[in-house]
């Protein structure tokens, strides 16, 4: 350590993050005093003991993934663990919808048929939230510029789904134009009072189910 106590001339760009360390503590030594990062060094020198805990615990989380290791690849699910029967099922998303039945697999519910049997209305698949705090017209403005580019993705559908296709992940046009059609249409535009029954209804089942922290309570953004 008693080199780390000597001028030092830098040969390359230091750089400092300034929000994790406004006050350039973590820098160099400041020939010897406590100035810079001598006052780091400092705090390292009588700290450093708490390493060998650390070590410990993560070293334990560490052994876990090899004594349960993951079932799927981490990038996304896919349908092979199913095919290889690793899982006995698999909850379908997205284009794993209209791929399922060219593996050779079979469905064994359709949640939105389902929902729909339960409570006759739509499936909510997602949305977007805008914080409170920004206030309602920042709010309203985001919701129209999304509304605006949906808008004109259906009106621009051809030169959309070109420019979709290279993240379809081996699909076929026809096929990733139907997938599309799922989950852009005219509820995407404006879903209206059914709708908002449908995403208020989810919320609630959530809430009642301990899924979701209540109390459970919805405020729909208008985009006009």
């Amino acid at each position: 350590m008693a080199g780390w106590a000597k001028k030092l001339s830098l040969t390359c760009t230091y750089i400092t993050n300034l929000r994790l360390d406004p006050f350039e503590r973590t820098g160099w030594p400041n020939n010897g005093t406590k100035e810079g990062g001598q006052q780091y060094f400092d705090w390292f020198k009588y700290q450093f003991w708490r390493f060998v805990f650390v070590q410990q615990v993560v070293g334990k989380e560490l052994q876990t993934f090899l004594d349960y290791p993951p079932m799927q690849r981490g990038a996304s699910f896919n349908l092979d663990a199913v095919k290889a029967d690793a899982v006995d099922a698999g909850l379908l998303i997205h284009e794993g919808q209209l791929l399922f039945p060219k593996l050779g697999l079979h469905r064994v519910i359709d949640l939105g048929v389902w929902w729909h049997e339960q409570t006759n209305l739509p499936l909510p698949l997602g949305g977007n939230a805008v914080r409170r705090a920004l206030g309602p017209e920042l709010g309203r403005q985001i919701a129209r510029t999304i509304r605006d580019s949906v808008e004109y993705g259906l009106e621009h559908r051809e030169e959309a789904l070109n420019y979709a296709m290279q993240f379809a992940r081996d699909m076929e046009t026809d096929t990733a134009d139907k997938f599309v059609a799922m989950y852009v249409n005219r509820w995407t535009l404006g879903y209206g009072d059914r709708g908002k029954q449908a995403v208020t209804e989810l919320i609630n089942r959530g809430t009642a189910a301990g899924l979701l922290p209540g109390p459970a309570s919805v405020e729909f953004l208008s985009e006009a």
